[in-house]
Formats: C-alpha cells, structure tokens, sequence
C-alpha cells in the first residue's frame, strides 16, 4: 500500500470508541429508566392514586369485604344487606335483614321486580302473601324461610348536619361513603301540594347511587342503620334516604296484623318554598291547598277532614296541641294516632283561630 494512502489519525479510534460507549450507556440507561418506571407504574403508582383519590372530598369510595371492610362496623355492615333478584337472577335491588327469623325490609318500588333475595350465596324465593308494602312511608317488609339471618341494630331519632357521614351497603357494591347534601328534614323537590297521609321527610345524599342500591341500608358512623335508600326521580344527581322512624313504628303491626293501617285525614297540604328545605325553617303551621295544575283537591270529599268542616285555605297549626309544620309535618303527627280515634284540630281561618274534633279513619 502506498504511504500516500488516505489515512484517519491514531487519535481518531479512542474517541470513535468512547462515542460509541457513550451511545451504549445511553441506550441502556434508557432501557432501564422504562422498565424501571413500568415496575413503579405497576407497584406504586395504584397506591399513590388511590391514596390521592381517598382524600377528594366527594369521591365515591367503595370498600369492599376483601379490602378494608373487614373491621368493624364494616364487615357487620356488609352481613346485613342482600341483592333482590328477578327470574334470571338479575339484580333489580336492596334489601336489608330487619329480624334474624328471616324479616327483610326494602323500598316499595322495587319489590314488584323482584322473585327472590340473595342471602349467604343463596337465593331465598319470598312468598307474596307474606309481603307487605307500606305506601305511607313507601316501604316493604317481606320473610324468607330462614331463620338465621344477621340483624342490625336500628335507630329512630337520627338527626344530620350537612356534611355528616353515611355508609351505603350493597351485596355486590361493598360498603359507599357517602354524606348528607341535605339533612334530615328535607322535602322531595318539585311538589305542588303535600299528601297528609304519607310521609315526606327523607335525607338527601351528595351524590346519585346505582340502582341495584334502593332498597339498601344506609348505616352512620356508628354502624347503626339509620334508613333505607329510596328511588326519587326528583333530585337528578342525588339519592334520598328514608329515615328509619318512618319503618320502625309499623313493623310491630307487620308482624301482628300481617299489614300496614294509619289514620287517615283527607287533606293536602303546601309549605312555603317547601322544596329541599329543612322544616324547621318554615312558619309554624301548613296551608291547606290542592292543586289546580292537576285538578287535586285541598279537602276529600267525604273524608274526615271534609266531615269536621276543614276548607281549602285553612291553616292547621296543630293537632293535640303538637304544632305542625315546624319541627313536625302534618303526617308524621297523625303517625302517632290511631285510626278511628278523635283528635283536637286547631287552625286558623281568616286571621282568627279555631278548634274542632276530627275522627280520624283508615283507607
């Protein structure tokens, strides 16, 4: 070869290697850094999202009895609430075990979906005629042949703040932390006029449940169960709660009678800007008035109300001196009596104050 050949300097090799070791270490480098953030993507990263999702006031939290359900009061949460099955045993609701020979205790407008309920694994087929709905307070109690069911303990003279926490059970949803929009008190939204014999005061969650939930316990922090969630197609993106009071006084006549009576008044009634409003709020008293949007009168002819001599546009203030529209709604006080007994009415009528004897009766 000649010595004028085309040549690279001796000091051109070193740095040609070192470039390409420089390239080989980046390479690798890279290949590691992936891996390595894949393996944190995989280990750490659910624990960091769901530490930071946990913190989010409004999250909807689900616990299940495989995670963290399994302290108390969780897991005894978890054992008292079951799924309402069709024929194809699909979901269609909740229920609740109320009694641990078998009672269960659900919302009315999902019962008539439903051929069974899932207790332990199990589907339990429930015989209608030992199925009875309160269309009051919009209930159902239903027994199933078991007799070993866990029960929980109930409470009927919970009251909420807004803000406070609430536990939501499913069978197949574990256990939704939930909290109080609107507090005990509140009104469905959007109703004209006011039925005096059916029961209207519910606790409005912050958030819209599934609908494999009404029916379901609701439980405070306690582990107690304060009510039961309800269908409403009033509030669009949140739940309402049945409180507990409205189911625990009928249940004794459940079980005795094999059905469901209250008094009976006849009567309709508005409050001022009712809707979603606590009732302590509103002007002692409710006004008797029907509604000319739905040709609904104030006053049933024919019913006790109508007998005694109750008009449209009358104010009842109270009822055996227990003041209405306060603290009290004119159903929840004619709870407390019996059918056929004779009750003391006061109310008002252009300004000036009466009093009569009403005899109440049952539909």
């Amino acid at each position: 070869m000649s010595d004028n050949a085309p040549h690279l300097p001796d000091d051109v090799y070193p740095a040609m290697r070192m470039r390409w070791l420089f390239v080989f270490v980046l390479v690798i480098s890279i290949l590691g850094g992936v891996a390595g953030g894949t393996y944190a993507m995989r280990v750490f990263l659910p624990g960091i999202l769901t530490d930071l999702i946990s913190t989010l006031p409004l999250s909807n939290q689900v616990r299940r009895a495989a995670g963290d359900v399994g302290e108390s009061p969780f897991l005894d949460m978890v054992r008292v609430t079951h799924s309402l099955v069709d024929a194809r045993a699909n979901v269609v609701g909740s229920a609740v075990s109320y009694t641990s020979d078998g009672w269960m205790l659900t919302e009315s407008n999902v019962i008539d979906r439903a051929t069974g309920v899932r207790v332990d694994g199990e589907i339990f087929k429930f015989d209608r005629k030992k199925l009875v709905k309160d269309v009051a307070s919009n209930v159902a109690f239903f027994k199933i042949d078991k007799n070993d069911t866990s029960s929980p303990k109930v409470i009927d003279n919970a009251r909420f703040d807004a803000g406070d926490r609430l536990f939501v059970v499913g069978e197949t949803h574990g256990v939704f932390e939930t909290s109080v929009s609107l507090p005990f008190g509140s009104l469905p939204a959007a109703r004209e006029v006011y039925d005096s014999d059916r029961y209207h005061r519910v606790i409005v969650l912050d958030r819209r449940l599934p609908a494999a939930l009404v029916g379901a316990p609701v439980f405070d922090v306690r582990g107690v169960v304060v009510g039961i969630v309800s269908s409403n197609d009033k509030f669009v993106d949140q739940s309402i709660v049945i409180p507990a009071h409205h189911f625990t006084s009928t249940f004794k006549e459940v079980v005795t009678n094999g059905s469901v009576s209250h008094s009976y008044l006849g009567a309709r009634f508005v409050l001022p800007d009712a809707a979603g409003v606590d009732l302590s709020m509103f002007d002692h008293g409710v006004l008797l008035q029907g509604s000319t949007r739905y040709g609904v009168a104030a006053i049933l002819f024919g019913s006790p109300a109508w007998n005694a001599g109750l008009r449209a546009g009358d104010v009842i203030l109270s009822v055996e001196d227990q003041p209405v529209g306060t603290t009290q709604s004119l159903p929840e006080v004619l709870l407390q009596y019996d059918p056929e007994q004779t009750v003391r009415v006061k109310y008002r009528r252009n300004n000036e104050e009466f009093e009569i004897d009403v005899v109440l009766s049952t539909r």
